[in-house]
């Protein structure tokens, strides 16, 4: 008995398959394009399997079974003994076009195409790259793509210009200050001063501001509420007197001397603020240092002496 069995696709659909489902099945088992097996359905019956052992061919069949094709085994003939040397196994070449399986030649016997040189043609063909979309390329991937194209000379110079000119502005410009921004500082915290405004006044200090006088040691945070509370209080008593106190300024600026570096500007002036008329004077003589600061000039350190009385003066 033989032990060596082909299969033979007989390109029957079994019921209840759909020709289409037995179609897509057959090409992945076989691994072969839709249109190549549903034209080997076609032209069927055809040898798919040669030479399978025995114990394979029960699951074989059954493979082809699910897929719903109709596939027959046929017993190969034994080997018989001759003294004549085995002929040599005749090489088989499926048509690209029709799949049709065949003696390997040069011209399909179906379709009369040139089965090796469409085979190549087909291992030659490019694959075509899958397109990259944006969503799939980080952020960071996207900042090194474009900085490989080279900018152009004009470009270079100028983002190097913009550079330049905003370290000049931070490191010099927006730091040095003149005798007339010192003189201009005073005007803006008089200007504060009189339309009561004690925010406006709080920004003109620096942060780190320090002061000394005869009353004691200040820095930003207790004047700030200093002078929330003097305006507070003389809005308190314009109230209860009917109508809102007037306040009268005066300052006269002695001296402006700048540092070498230009980064800081000492004042010498005095002051005078009349609250309601006569109500209350407060006179100041201070020496002040102004520093600017991203553009912006601060008082940042002050010692004076200062002087407050009621009544005529």
């Amino acid at each position: 008995m033989s032990s060596t069995y082909q299969l033979i696709l007989t390109g029957n659909i079994l019921p209840g398959t759909p020709p289409e489902q037995a179609v897509a099945n057959l090409a992945q088992l076989l691994k072969l394009e839709l249109a190549q097996a549903q034209a080997l359905l076609h032209k069927s019956p055809t040898l798919i399997k040669k030479e399978i052992p025995q114990q394979q061919v029960d699951n074989y069949l059954q493979h082809f079974a699910r897929a719903g094709v109709e596939v027959k085994a046929e017993a190969l003939a034994a080997p018989t003994l001759s003294l004549q040397p085995d002929a040599p196994a005749i090489e088989q070449i499926t048509c690209p076009k029709c799949a049709r399986v065949q003696p390997k030649r040069t011209l399909c016997l179906d379709c009369g195409c040139d089965m090796p040189r469409l085979l190549a043609t087909q291992n030659d063909k490019p694959r075509e790259a899958a397109p990259v979309s944006a969503a799939s390329v980080s952020p960071i991937q996207q900042g090194f793509r474009a900085t490989r194209e080279p900018l152009p000379l004009g470009k270079i110079l100028f983002v190097a210009l913009l550079l330049a000119a905003a370290g000049w502005w931070y490191f010099v410009a927006s730091r040095s200050i003149s005798e007339e921004q010192a003189r201009e500082y005073y005007a803006h915290y008089e200007k504060a001063m009189l339309t009561r405004d004690p925010k406006a006044m709080c920004a003109l200090l620096a942060d780190d501001f320090q002061g000394s006088s005869n009353i004691g040691s200040i820095d930003k945070k207790s004047t700030c509420a200093d002078q929330e509370e003097f305006f507070s209080t003389i809005a308190q008593l314009g109230e209860k007197m009917g109508g809102m106190m007037q306040l009268d300024s005066r300052y006269e600026i002695h001296s402006v001397t700048l540092s070498a570096d230009k980064k800081q500007a000492t004042v010498n002036l005095s002051s005078e603020l009349d609250v309601g008329g006569s109500i209350m004077n407060i006179k100041a003589q201070s020496t002040d240092t102004l520093i600017r600061r991203n553009g912006k000039v601060l008082l940042w350190r002050s010692e004076g002496l200062v002087q407050a009385s009621s009544g005529q003066h």
